[in-house]
């Protein structure tokens, strides 16, 4: 957390991109704790299988946040396989770095996956008319490989980590700009050379879980989508339906913040590491390399100031609804008095 001046809290070589970034990261926490509060508060009262396990997902935003803007704050320097942590993260070394970038990934990998899980309960209820949780064999088996293949890349990302001299010969030497990060004291990780292999299998077992889901994603959003087109069909006269309809257009576009936001890092770091490898283009990619952190950041207040207004949507309709059963019920008792 850059306080405006290098503390013990933060030591960012960059001081506008690190003021920009603190300033949202501390607006974006502030959110998402009010809308954790706000959820958990409901747990005890709610019915909701969905309701609670959004609150769950919420409280673990506030960790993510903590994690990547104030904890860890890492700099990402592609296509030089190197990342640098300049939070308090720094004081343990390294591999402490490295344990903090491994579960950022993890937990930007949990998201997708609680989304998917999310709108899969949506789907369970509104259109198989089963419990948020009761889902089929082929349902399960893809979460179960989302898990697996997540986890395992987790350990796959550490094992790749290249000790400090040897990363320091490789991506930092050869250049005066990235000699001048070793002046400061910053926790230093390192890919490729002799474990370049193990970065492409790490990559291997993170595309393959979001391209997974993403199918899976999108055979749910193409059957609620023909749903609501269904029920639209067939009671257009009807204001109850009506406001089901809306309700089920709201979960889709929440489950679709995730694959606009989180989708551009993955494919940000795809494109640079297949094609602007080179070090001729490091005119574009060092200027754009830190869009992966500010897309998440945005992701993560975008998606929360969604549920908030969601909220808001729900209880102004819940108002809207009562005033109009009032109005129906009062010319009845008018009517009864006047007999």
């Amino acid at each position: 957390m850059y306080l405006f001046t290098k503390t013990v809290f933060s030591s960012c070589p960059n001081e506008d991109y690190c003021r920009y970034m603190t300033i949202l990261g501390l607006f974006t926490l502030f959110v998402q704790i009010f809308v954790a509060v706000m959820l958990l508060k409901k747990w005890k009262t709610t019915k909701s299988s969905y309701t609670r396990f959004l609150a769950v997902v919420r409280t673990c935003h506030i960790f993510m946040n903590l994690l990547c803007f104030v904890i860890g704050e890492i700099r990402t320097l592609l296509p030089r396989k190197t990342i640098i942590c300049y939070g308090i993260i720094r004081y343990l070394g390294d591999y402490g770095c490295s344990i903090s970038l491994s579960l950022i990934i993890l937990l930007i990998l949990f998201e997708l996956f609680a989304v998917v899980y999310a709108f899969n309960g949506q789907y369970n209820i509104m259109c198989r008319k089963v419990g948020f949780y009761d889902n089929t064999l082929i349902q399960n088996i893809n979460f179960i490989i989302f898990l697996i293949n997540s986890f395992v890349a987790f350990f796959i990302l550490n094992f790749s980590l290249l000790s400090r001299e040897e990363g320091i010969n490789l991506w930092y030497t050869s250049d005066k700009t990235m000699q001048l990060y070793l002046k400061e004291y910053h926790a230093i990780i390192t890919y490729g050379g002799a474990k370049d292999y193990l970065l492409f299998i790490f990559i291997l077992f993170v595309a393959f879980p979001i391209i997974t889901s993403g199918i899976h994603y999108f055979i749910i959003i193409k059957t609620m989508i023909k749903f609501i087109r269904q029920l639209q069909e067939h009671n257009k006269q009807t204001s109850i339906k009506n406001d089901y309809v809306i309700e089920l257009k709201n979960h889709i576009a929440n489950a679709l913040l995730p694959f606009i936001f989180l989708f551009w890092p993955f494919l940000y770091c795809v494109i640079v590491l297949i094609f602007f490898y080179d070090e001729k283009y490091y005119w574009f990619t060092e200027p754009t390399t830190n869009t992966i952190t500010f897309f998440v950041i945005i992701y993560a207040l975008v998606s929360a100031s969604y549920v908030i207004f969601f909220k808001y949507r729900s209880i102004k309709r819940k108002k809207r609804i009562k005033i109009r059963k009032n109005t129906l019920f009062k010319p009845n008792i008018m009517k009864t008095r006047s007999t």
